[in-house]
């Protein structure tokens, strides 16, 4: 006999059983919390499984505590009480189907049922690098999960007790819950305050006398399973199109409207859930995020910053024209200042179901997302951005030809896979790094391309151990580097792109990878440093700054570190020196770990003049820091920062991409001013008009 087969025996049984449910109705031990019911003309095999998990969620009755006295009869029944399992077999009776294990079996059996259709229609075949993404996000959240504190238990069983109503402790200091039972009480709302139980799996509120769902539900966005049987609710908030990890929702036994109960009849709860998402009405647009000035100048940020205000009402964003004000508006500003704006853009096809589940599929449409975009980065109006997640074919077809009208040029560098693609189109799905510049404010020297891999190889201090080849030389992150010369005081500038390895398991790897790249600056550095003679195609008049040394020279590095601030990554870049950092623990890397890692730039995050933002990732199980922009502060100060997120914004978001914010990402934008050199006076000499002419002339490609 299979599994499936003794498994509804069981349910068969236990239904029978006395006390068990009247298959055709509510079960007189329902109470008289449970509305009057007839029962659905559906005849569809969803609704018989809401049927099916109604009746036996009646069976237990007013009986207290059902799902804790059914764990210990099965757990006795398992492991027996004082002795062998077949004692306990003699004293206790069949083990104890609760709701819970019928709702899983059933979605158990619906997938079984869908991989043989997908095997019989589809040919075999490995993971698609979609697939891919999907289990490493995954694995990911778990490993994030894990890091928290260990709870030895999270399950509460609350069942009939004549419940009629909820004290604000239980949300307060039990957020770790994965499972709530609340069923077969006298309930008639749940309050707000559910919201802070984003852990859990399940809740059982069936038997009550509902009238009404939270909409604060939707926050619940790790909820798998929910039933809410025999209550008196005829309809769901739109929240709860949010739940997208949701298997089973059980309404059997509510007067439900009819467009729900057919849509739930006729496609089960997946897509009862996309309903609900794709039905919402648009959700209040935040507040604009606030232009935080640091030295008082008014300028080209502060400017780009009020005309994002004043553009669309109640957009977070500026319109064209608005963007177009903004430039004009920061043309009075000090000519000595610039902006820099590091976005992570989500590469089109990392946004699936899957992953960003909560969000509307047309706002998680590349088409929406990149019209929200454009008008975000023409609204801020910065003179450099450094974009992650960008792939060769939005970088072509969309950024380059959208930037160059504006007045911008670009370089772009794919992640290393890229280059063992054998078709033309693969290679451009391969996201990378990409620097755009205003023309009018900088010209392009020279070009840098880095893949951490192959620069591991290639180092000598670099010990080739287990840990290199398994964990460090299989990654093909990258970084992009610009040399670029500010036309109105001859400045030279380095810009420097960078993503890291997401996986929060290789923090070791992550560090090493910022170890080369910093070497790898260094050195650019102390190259240009030493060709302090060398300018622009387009500087003709002289105007040239000279640099004492490589530490000299104005530096900003933006990218996805993938790491909070108190990483080895954050310790590197702000302290100049790493040893013995537990993100090492265990690993081995030659000198890197022997000797630590160090740095000679003075390098600071713009944001930490703030205390840094709340977060620059928000997604349903991580909300923290992991994007920076880093400046030489020997060389450039910070005029200016855009603030964060409007929090009553984000206190009803499950994640990002949402309808305003187009990534799981946020800009960063900061505003910079050169400090005076040593060695030059490195101040406005003459502003000299260049046209549009992007001074490629003097690039070097590699």
């Amino acid at each position: 006999m299979n599994h499936n087969t003794s498994f509804q025996q069981q349910l068969l049984q236990q239904l029978h059983q006395p006390g068990g449910s009247n298959p055709g109705g509510v079960s007189a031990g329902a109470g008289n919390n449970s509305p009057s019911y007839s029962e659905a003309p559906m005849n569809s095999k969803f609704w018989q499984k809401q049927m099916q998990l109604a009746q036996l969620s009646r069976q237990t009755g007013p009986t207290s505590h059902g799902y804790a006295r059914a764990a210990a009869i099965n757990s006795r029944q398992q492991h027996g009480r004082d002795g062998p399992q077949v004692d306990a077999d003699k004293d206790q009776g069949p083990s104890q189907l609760t709701l819970v294990d019928l709702a899983v079996q059933t979605v158990q059996q619906d997938l079984v049922e869908q991989q043989q259709a997908a095997a019989a229609s589809t040919p075999q075949r490995g993971y698609t690098n979609q697939q891919k993404k999907d289990q490493l996000e995954e694995e990911r959240q778990m490993t994030l999960m894990q890091q928290e504190k260990h709870q030895y238990w999270a399950d509460l069983d609350m069942s009939g007790q004549g419940l009629m109503c909820l004290s604000p402790p239980l949300f307060q200091s039990y957020e770790f819950l994965l499972k709530l039972y609340i069923n077969h009480n006298k309930l008639t709302t749940l309050p707000p305050a559910i919201r802070s139980l984003r852990q859990l799996r399940v809740l059982d509120v069936s038997s009550n006398m509902l009238t009404k769902l939270p909409p604060e539900i939707g926050m619940l966005h790790n909820l798998r399973y929910l039933f809410a049987f025999d209550n008196y609710l005829s309809t769901l908030p739109h929240q709860v199109g949010q739940l997208y990890q949701l298997e089973v929702i059980g309404l059997e036994g509510n007067p439900i409207n009819q467009p729900i109960k057919e849509k739930l009849a006729q496609g089960g709860t997946k897509e009862l859930v996309a309903e609900l998402r794709e039905s919402a009405p648009m959700p209040a647009a935040p507040k604009p995020r606030e232009w935080i000035v640091l030295e008082e100048a008014g300028g080209r940020g502060a400017a780009a910053a009020a005309a994002v205000t004043d553009g669309e009402s109640g957009s977070t964003v500026a319109t064209a024209t608005a963007g177009s004000n903004a430039a004009a508006a920061g043309a009075s500003a000090s000519s000595d200042t610039f902006t820099v704006m590091s976005y992570n853009t989500l590469c089109d096809k990392y946004t699936t179901v899957q992953m960003h589940g909560y969000t509307p599929l047309w706002a998680l449409g590349w088409k929406h997302r990149s019209e929200t975009l454009l008008k975000e980065v023409v609204g801020y109006d910065s003179d450099i951005l450094c974009f992650q997640e960008v792939d060769g074919a939005s970088f072509e077809d969309f950024w380059s030809p959208k930037l160059h009208q504006l007045g911008y040029a670009g370089l772009y560098h794919p992640k290393t896979r890229a280059r063992t693609m054998s078709k033309e189109k693969d290679a451009k799905r391969v996201d990378g790094c990409a620097i755009f510049y205003k023309t009018k404010s900088f010209c392009l020297i020279e070009k840098l391309s880095l893949d951490f891999s192959s620069l591991a190889l290639k180092n000598n201090d670099f010990k080739k151990t287990a840990d290199t080849y398994n964990r460090v030389l299989n990654k093909d992150n990258i970084a992009l580097i610009a040399l670029l010369e500010h036309v109105t005081t001859g400045q030279k500038i380095i810009v420097t792109n960078t993503h890291l390895h997401w996986d929060p398991a290789f923090n070791d790897v992550k560090l090493i990878q910022v170890a080369l790249l910093l070497d790898e600056v260094e050195k650019f550095a102390e190259r240009v440093a030493k060709d302090s003679n060398r300018v622009s195609a387009r500087n003709q008049d002289g105007n040239n700054v000279k640099y004492e040394s490589g530490k000299k020279l104005p530096l900003v590095i933006c990218g996805d570190f993938n790491s909070t601030t108190d990483s080895g990554v954050y310790s590197l870049f702000s302290q100049g020196a790493v040893t013995n950092h537990k993100d090492m623990s265990g690993r081995a890397y030659g000198k890197f770990t022997d000797e630590g890692m160090n740095h000679g730039f003075t390098l600071k995050s713009a944001y930490s003049n703030i205390g840094e933002l709340s977060f620059t990732n928000y997604t349903p199980n991580f909300v923290n820091v992991i994007d920076y922009v880093w400046y030489s502060s020997n060389a450039l100060s910070v005029r200016g920062l855009l603030g964060g997120i409007d929090p009553d914004y984000t206190s009803n978001m499950v994640g990002f991409p949402s309808v305003h914010y187009p990534s799981d990402h946020i800009s960063l934008l900061a505003e910079f001013s050169f400090k005076k050199q040593k060695g030059g006076d490195g101040q406005p000499k003459k502003a000299l008009d260049f046209g549009n002419s992007g001074g490629h002339s003097g690039s070097r490609k590699t």
